[in-house]
């Protein structure tokens, strides 16, 4: 999918900004949200957690299923080939060491939020792009579920993003951001490019 997007633009605007919004293909955010539906009734979303911590649930409450790279579903297939696109893309226009990714189907239940936070800790800054793919449909402004994004050691916002269908965020792993509390269920794919 991304190889035939001109990138160069939204990675200037990440490289001035921190962040920018690319398109991401509708039908396949359909697909990938049935999936997330199906995961949620076999009972495969389990409680999000801190690294290197018990699940503090005053700072996040969402609920994860990983994707493995292993998949056998077609539109998983295609997530993982569409990423690896962007990773080697970033990897040559940032010149960096970027060697792999991480990701997850994301579930914030009514009332659920993830509070202020960086995803690059100071003894662990191997996470260089976060990414969030949002799978939600018709979402209203009333719904909240926004992805707030930080300047450094600030309160000044530098993006609000809502979580509509077809919408990805990529930013840098070291700003901090936080996902507001949702007013309905709020599913999403989220994950990090990332050095070895």
């Amino acid at each position: 999918m991304f190889g035939t997007i001109n990138l160069e633009p939204y990675f200037e605007k990440i490289q001035s900004d921190g962040w920018a919004l690319l398109p991401f293909d509708q039908e396949q955010c359909n697909q990938l949200h049935n999936e997330v539906l199906r995961r949620e009734t076999l009972n495969n979303l389990q409680q999000g957690s801190l690294a290197n911590s018990l699940t503090n649930h005053t700072l996040r409450n969402d609920f994860v299923s990983w994707i493995n790279f292993d998949t056998q579903l077609v539109t998983e297939i295609k997530l993982i080939q569409a990423l690896t696109d962007l990773q080697f893309a970033l990897k040559n226009y940032f010149r960096l060491s970027l060697d792999h990714f991480e990701l997850h189907y994301a579930k914030y239940p009514i009332g659920h939020f993830y509070k202020k936070h960086s995803d690059q800790k100071a003894n662990d800054n191997k996470r260089l792009f976060s990414f969030v793919i949002y799978l939600n449909t018709d979402w209203q402004t009333q719904d909240g579920g926004e992805l707030c994004g930080y300047k450094k050691k600030s309160t000044e916002e530098i993006f609000r993003i809502p979580p509509a269908i077809g919408t990805m965020i990529v930013f840098k792993s070291e700003l901090e951001h936080e996902v507001f509390t949702t007013r309905r269920d709020r599913y999403s794919i989220a994950g990090w490019i990332r050095t070895a």
